[in-house]
């Protein structure tokens, strides 16, 4: 497993904690268990002063979601939920 997430190259995934194997109606998979990260997107709207974030505060989550699929997907690990 660590030769998967060691060639995910990103900053903005957590670090796998275990994983696992579990049997669902479409085959087995593999299950990847990572840590809680601290907030969502909407709790960090809310702390804002104005509870809005301004277009240079979203263009960086953006980008930062964005590399981070971009990095699951090189890794040919799905993204769901």
């Amino acid at each position: 497993m660590q030769t998967i997430t060691s060639s995910i190259k990103t900053p903005y995934l957590p670090r796998l904690r275990d994983h696992f194997e579990t049997e669902g109606p479409h085959g087995r998979h593999l299950c990847l268990v990572l840590p809680a990260l601290s907030d969502s997107v909407s709790n960090f709207r809310l702390s804002a002063p104005s509870k809005i974030l301004d277009p240079p505060k979203v263009k960086i989550l953006i980008v930062q979601i964005v590399e981070a699929l971009v990095g699951l997907h090189s890794a040919n690990i799905i993204h769901t939920g």
